[in-house]
Formats: C-alpha cells, sequence, structure tokens
C-alpha cells in the first residue's frame, strides 16, 4: 500500500483533517507495536474504509484543525502535508482510539520527558471530566499531580463510580 499517512492525506482530497489518537501516539514514537488502525479526524463523520489491512477511521471533531489546534493545543505538519496532533489529551477523553489505557499509560511513560505535564494536567481540569483526570492520574507519571488535584479540587473528582479503560468489562476496569 506504501504510507499509510499519504494514503489518509489522499482520502481526504484536500478537506480540513489531521491524523489523531493512536496514530499520532504512533507517529510521536509511543506505541510499542505498529498500528492496522488509522484514526483521521475530519470536519465531518464518515464510515471507515479499508485498504490493504489498514483501516482508517474517520472521527468528526465539528471544527478544522486550525481552529482546534487555537483551542485544545498544537499541532504540527508532518512531511506529507497532515496535521498530526502533538498532544495526548484526546487520548485522555478517548482511550479506546488509542489501544486502552494501558497503551496510553505506556507511551505516556515512554516520552514522559518530552511531555509537558503542566499542560496535559491543564488541558484535563479545562475539559473538567472526572474520568479524564483519572485516566491521567492512573500513569505513574503522574501521580504527584494527582495528588495535587485531589488536595486542591477535590470538587473534580466525585464518588462516582469511573470505567477508566472503556476497552475493558464494566466489572473489571475501576
Amino acid at each position: 500500500m506504501g504510507n499509510p499517512l499519504v494514503v489518509a492525506r489522499e482520502l481526504n482530497d484536500g478537506a480540513d483533517y489531521y491524523l489523531s489518537h493512536g496514530t499520532a501516539m504512533e507517529i510521536h514514537g509511543m506505541v510499542t507495536q505498529p498500528r492496522l488502525v488509522y484514526h483521521v479526524t475530519t470536519l465531518t463523520k464518515r464510515r471507515p474504509i479499508t485498504i490493504m489491512g489498514a483501516e482508517f477511521r474517520f472521527l468528526a471533531s465539528g471544527r478544522s484543525s486550525s481552529s482546534a489546534s487555537r483551542t485544545t493545543g498544537s499541532r504540527n505538519r508532518n512531511r506529507y502535508g497532515s496535521a498530526i496532533r502533538a498532544d495526548d489529551h484526546r487520548c485522555l477523553r478517548m482511550p479506546e482510539y488509542c489501544g486502552g489505557l494501558t497503551e496510553l499509560a505506556k507511551g505516556i511513560a515512554m516520552k514522559r520527558e518530552f511531555l509537558d505535564s503542566g499542560k496535559l494536567v491543564a488541558y484535563a481540569l479545562q475539559m473538567d471530566i472526572g474520568a479524564v483526570i483519572r485516566r491521567l492520574g492512573y500513569s505513574w507519571s503522574f501521580r504527584d499531580r494527582f495528588a495535587e488535584i485531589k488536595r486542591t479540587s477535590p470538587e473534580r473528582l466525585t464518588d462516582t463510580v469511573v470505567r477508566l479503560d472503556p476497552l475493558l468489562p464494566a466489572g473489571e476496569s475501576s
């Protein structure tokens, strides 16, 4: 098939998009195994397509990649002209698109010296979703920051039971 990043660009035919979630993690060297599913965030939802064994899943963001970069973090262009998400907060919100919480935690641990922990914590707090904050705390790299959130903003962590990893059955991920 050639390079799947080029295929993703061609599938979008000039429309605004960026490579996200597990695909961005792979581009940034945050995975231990190559992926066969590529996540492409676009303005509108599209059906997935499989080309020569590689599946392209399209996620709708509802806004252009340039406006998304201004409101939720940075992006950069790869050599194929596509935007790739450089921040990992989307993976915290939807770890099922990143191989699950365990893969996400491994990726964070692999790149912890390059991640801006303050920015990642700020994104988690900005989203104001208890599950996102807890998922960040699950990663041992952020345990000190998680303790700080629990101390300074306990109202953000309610007593509700949260499925940290949506890929696991309901009784196995507390």
